[in-house]
C-alpha cells in the first residue's frame, strides 16, 4: 500500500496532465522512496541493531507533515543532546497503527550510537498515555588497544506520555525524559477516538473505590457503573488521593443518588501471598468486543515481585487484558490481595498486581478516614457463588 503522501503526489501529477513518460519514471522511484524508510536490522560489534538507513530529519518531518493522522506520541523529540523522530513503524507496505519506533536523528555518542539507529520501540498499552517499551541500552563496555567492545541489551519497561513530555521508567528508579519539539499543528491527533477510556475499580468502603492511577490520569469526568447499568450514565466520582509512582488512585462516588455499598463481603488484606497460591481476577476487559458482563480469570501467584523485580507488585498467571486495570486480585478465600495494573507484552499469562500494603500506605499518608473491609463472609462458598456475591462491588470505570 503506497503512502498517503505518494498518493497525493500522483493525484497532483495526473491533475496537471503529466506526460506518460515522466509518470513512468516517477513510478520507478516510488519503491525507492518507500523502502528507504523500512525498519531494518544489522550487526555492529556483534550486536543486532535496528535502524532506518539514510533517514534524515527532513524525511521525518515530511512524514509528519503529510500523514493523514498522527497519534499524540508522534513528533520530533529531544533528550539531552540527542534528537529523535518517534513515528509509526514502517514495514515497507504500511505504517503500523499501534507500534512506534524512535529513530535517532542526531547522536551525542557517535562511538556507540549512530544516526538512524532505533533506540527504542513503543507499543500502545492499556491506557492512552502508557506505552509498553523495548529500550536498547549499552552495557559491558570494555576498552582495549584494539578499540572497545560493548553489548546492546533490550530492556522491557513502560513509558508515560504527559502532553509534550515522554518519560521512560526503569525498575531502579532511573528514568529518561524526552521533550517534544516538533509536531504539525495542522494535523489532528487521533485523540478523538480515545476521548473515552475504561478500566475496573472495586469498593473499599461505603462510597470509596480503588483503581489504577493510569486509569484516571488526565480524566476530566469519571463515571462508575455496575455490571447491570453499564449502558446507563452510572455515578459520578472524583479522585481524593493518588500515588503516581505505585499506580494507585482512590476515588469517592459523589453522586447524591448513589445509596452506598452495602456490607462488603471481602477483606482487603495486606498479608504477603506465597508463590503458588491460587488467585482469581474480576474485571471489565475489552468491553467493546467482549461485552459488558464481568469477566473472571484465574491462576496462581507466579512471583512475589513484579516487572524487573519490582517489590511493589506480584506477578500472576491469570490472563488479563486492557480494561482489567484497577480491578481486584482475590485469593482463594475471596480476600483482595492485589490491584491489577499491567500485563507483560512479551510473555504469555504474565500479569502484575500491586500489593495492598501500598494502598494502606496511601490511606495512612493522606489521612483519609477509610477503614478497609476486614470481615470475609464468603470464604466457605464455591468460586461461582463467590463471584455472584463479589460482582456488585467490582465496577466498570469510564473516563473522559
Amino acid at each position: 500500500m503506497a503512502h498517503t503522501y505518494i498518493k497525493n503526489i500522483l493525484s497532483q501529477l495526473i491533475k496537471n496532465k503529466m506526460n506518460k513518460y515522466k509518470l513512468f519514471i516517477l513510478l520507478l522511484f516510488i519503491p525507492i522512496i518507500s523502502t528507504a524508510q523500512i525498519t531494518r536490522s544489522t550487526y555492529r560489534s556483534g550486536n543486532e541493531i535496528y535502524h532506518v538507513p539514510n533517514y534524515s530529519e527532513q524525511q521525518a518531518r515530511f512524514y509528519l507533515d503529510n500523514a493523514k493522522e498522527l497519534d499524540p506520541v508522534e513528533g520530533i523529540w529531544i533528550s539531552g543532546e540527542d534528537k529523535y523522530s518517534i513515528e509509526k513503524d514502517f514495514d515497507g507496505f504500511s505504517r503500523k497503527s499501534d507500534y512506534y519506533r524512535a529513530v535517532l536523528l542526531h547522536s551525542s555518542q557517535s562511538n556507540l550510537s549512530k544516526n538512524n539507529d532505533i533506540r527504542f520501540f513503543l507499543k500502545k498499552g492499556t491506557s492512552t498515555n502508557i506505552y509498553e517499551t523495548t529500550y536498547y541500552s549499552c552495557s559491558n563496555l570494555n576498552f582495549s588497544s584494539n578499540g572497545f567492545t560493548y553489548e546492546i541489551i533490550p530492556t522491557m519497561t513502560i513509558s508515560l506520555l504527559n502532553g509534550p513530555t515522554l518519560t521512560i521508567k526503569f525498575s531502579d528508579n532511573e528514568e529518561y525524559t524526552f521533550y517534544k519539539v516538533y509536531s504539525p499543528q495542522n494535523v489532528q491527533p487521533k485523540e478523538d477516538k480515545k476521548s473515552m477510556w475504561t478500566g475496573t475499580c472495586f469498593a473499599i468502603d461505603k462510597k470509596h473505590i480503588v483503581t489504577n492511577y493510569h486509569v484516571i490520569q488526565d480524566a476530566k469526568l469519571i463515571n462508575v457503573k455496575g455490571m447491570y447499568d453499564i449502558s446507563n450514565n452510572g455515578h459520578s466520582a472524583e479522585v481524593v488521593a493518588s500515588d503516581k509512582v505505585n499506580d494507585i488512585a482512590i476515588l469517592k462516588i459523589t453522586d447524591n443518588q448513589f445509596p452506598g455499598f452495602g456490607n462488603i463481603p471481602y477483606c482487603v488484606s495486606s498479608r504477603m501471598a506465597d508463590v503458588g497460591e491460587d488467585i482469581f481476577v474480576l474485571g471489565y476487559p475489552l468491553t467493546q468486543t467482549m461485552g459488558n458482563e464481568i469477566k473472571l480469570t484465574n491462576g496462581i501467584i507466579s512471583s512475589r515481585t513484579g516487572f524487573q523485580g519490582d517489590i511493589a507488585n506480584y506477578q500472576m498467571s491469570a490472563p488479563i487484558q486492557p480494561g482489567n486495570s484497577g480491578g481486584p486480585m482475590f485469593d482463594n478465600k475471596g480476600d483482595v490481595i492485589g490491584i491489577v495494573c499491567a500485563h507483560h507484552a512479551g510473555a504469555e499469562n504474565a500479569g502484575y498486581a500491586i500489593k495492598i500494603s501500598y494502598l494502606k500506605l496511601l490511606i495512612e499518608s493522606t489521612g483519609l478516614n477509610i477503614a478497609l473491609p476486614s470481615k470475609n463472609t464468603i470464604s466457605s462458598l464455591s468460586l461461582p457463588e463467590k463471584v455472584k456475591r463479589l460482582r456488585d462491588f467490582v465496577l466498570y470505570i469510564e473516563c473522559r
